[in-house]
């Protein structure tokens, strides 16, 4: 079974940006390499500050939406919940596509 997360970078200058992907390993080094959207790369968004691991695409796609509807505000209510100190959660090891951990 694929799984999917939804997860949020920054910038350290408080730029969010929400996204998806079943494979979180290969999308953050995408924003480290600055191999992603040019837009993302543009404003330096390489910081993972949180990661939620979801059973489908169509979980993915509803929590994402939610996520963004939301104030910044409560964007960073949502990472100081599970991410106080905003850590860069590249340094952590994270699930891979096939739910093996890797090191970044």
């Amino acid at each position: 079974m694929k799984k999917y997360f939804v997860y949020i970078l920054d910038n350290w200058g408080g730029t969010l940006n929400t996204g998806i992907t079943n494979y979180i390993t290969k999308k953050i080094l995408e924003h480290k390499n600055k191999t992603a959207d040019w837009q993302v790369s543009k404003i330096n968004l390489n910081k993972i500050v949180y990661v939620e691991e979801m059973r489908n695409i169509d979980s993915a796609v509803k929590r994402e939406k939610q996520i963004k509807s939301w104030s910044k505000q409560w964007q960073k209510e949502l990472i100081d919940s599970v991410n106080p100190k905003w850590l860069d959660l590249t340094e952590k090891k994270l699930p891979s596509k096939d739910s093996a951990e890797k090191n970044i």
